[in-house]
């Protein structure tokens, strides 16, 4: 997020554990206490455009969420190991990065 009185780019991090199945979903797990919320859904790959859409169940109806969610359209890059994401927000300056590596099958 770019802030607006002081031009410089805020950042926070978030260890996260990202589940995907193609016939049960997403889940999101791991440091979920306080930036990023735990969630699922399902999603859409796009791999014409490198794009996934993730539908978060968790996702307030209504309000503004307290934490990041996995919501929505994300730009994707994956090389086998190292799934990259982008997310822009349509609102404001805020940039959701994500960079996640494969682990176990």
């Amino acid at each position: 997020h770019l802030h607006s009185k002081t031009g410089v780019v805020d950042t926070t991090k978030a260890n996260i554990q990202l589940q995907m199945e193609q016939s049960t979903g997403f889940k999101v797990t791991g440091d979920t206490a306080t930036i990023h919320a735990g969630s699922f859904g399902s999603y859409i790959v796009n791999t014409a455009y490198n794009n996934v859409d993730f539908l978060d169940n968790t996702y307030p109806t209504t309000g503004t969420p307290t934490k990041f969610h996995l919501n929505g359209v994300y730009a994707y890059t994956y090389d086998g190991t190292i799934l990259k994401m982008v997310a822009y927000s349509a609102f404001d300056t805020l940039t959701y990065f994500y960079t996640l590596k494969k682990t176990g099958n």
